[in-house]
């Protein structure tokens, strides 16, 4: 198993996000595994802010991160980190 299938794995061992990946994989596996890739390169941008994506799940609930500015932060990275 290589590096990304590693930690693919680890995070889908994450409650919260194997009920959210096993609700949109009900009508499709593609989707299941489309939504893997996201929420994979969401917790690669998350780790440096020593966060997961548990960790701001939490903190978005209890406003201690604007949505906002997270999304916007996410698809700078994404700009930058992903595309390149």
């Amino acid at each position: 198993m290589n590096k990304t299938s590693s930690e693919k794995y680890d995070l889908e061992q994450d409650k919260p996000v194997r009920v959210f990946l096993d609700s949109k994989g009900r009508g499709s596996t593609n989707t299941r595994k489309d939504y893997l890739v996201a929420l994979f390169h969401f917790n690669k941008f998350l780790k440096p802010r020593t966060q997961t994506v548990e960790t701001i799940l939490q903190s978005l609930l209890q406003g201690k991160t604007n949505v906002y500015e997270l999304l916007d932060d996410f698809l700078n990275y994404l700009q930058t980190k992903v595309a390149t």
